[in-house]
């Protein structure tokens, strides 16, 4: 998983932090949310709430195994998460 980060502000004048990674082609999907989330976020995976509380984690591996244009963002941790189907995550940090 690569991963990039920007600095900006949000609409309420706030700052945040977007993290961009790439998930490899050998990751769920599933997986792949919760290693870029807890590296966003400096927190280990092990810590973070169960994926399945806010999103089904099989449907979104079949989701995104399918190689489709598709765009998916949920809340996550504290984070605003946008999955897409090219396995581009997107996590935004307050």
């Amino acid at each position: 998983m690569t991963d990039d980060h920007q600095r900006g502000h949000s609409r309420s004048g706030r700052d945040e932090t977007t993290s961009q990674f790439t998930i490899s082609e050998y990751d769920r999907a599933s997986i792949g949310v919760v290693e870029a989330v807890a590296t966003a976020t400096n927190r280990n995976a092990g810590t973070l709430p169960q994926l399945g509380h806010v999103i089904d984690p099989d449907a979104l591996d079949d989701l995104l195994d399918r190689g489709e244009d598709v765009e998916l963002s949920f809340e996550y941790a504290g984070t605003e998460v946008t999955v897409h189907g090219d396995g581009t995550v997107f996590v935004t940090d307050d």
